[in-house]
């Protein structure tokens, strides 16, 4: 199979949702989409970051929280089954988007399809 091919593959298969842990680490990324917090304690600057996430993949990203940019966020099982959440108070919101999947990659393509929710063991 061609590189072309392959990366039309992957083009394709990321318009569809990730189905794998796989088909997320050849992108070498998770897709995201930002909208904002609409809530009575919400600041104008709050929003959600939603990924989208196979059912095989919500404990392993949901196992422990993501570090990046001086700050700690929960990824929380989304309620829809439609995949993984954050929120965070940012007035730049794809800059953390982007750390935050790539992060996420980087924990799907490091321990797989292993659910221990602990890097030290």
């Amino acid at each position: 199979m061609s590189v072309a091919s392959q990366a039309k593959d992957i083009e394709t298969s990321l318009k569809e949702g990730p189905k794998s842990a796989q088909e997320c680490i050849a992108a070498g990324r998770l897709e995201y989409t930002i909208e904002a917090k609409v809530g009575v304690s919400s600041s104008a600057n709050s929003v959600i970051i939603r990924f989208p996430a196979s059912a095989q993949m919500v404990p392993l990203l949901t196992a422990r929280p993501v570090l990046c940019l001086g700050g700690v966020f929960e990824i929380q099982e989304d309620p829809s089954g439609s995949g993984v959440f954050t929120e965070l108070d940012s007035s730049s919101p794809e800059h953390a988007a982007r750390e935050i999947a790539l992060r996420l990659a980087n924990r799907l393509s490091a321990e797989g399809n292993s659910l221990n929710p602990c890097p030290m063991q």
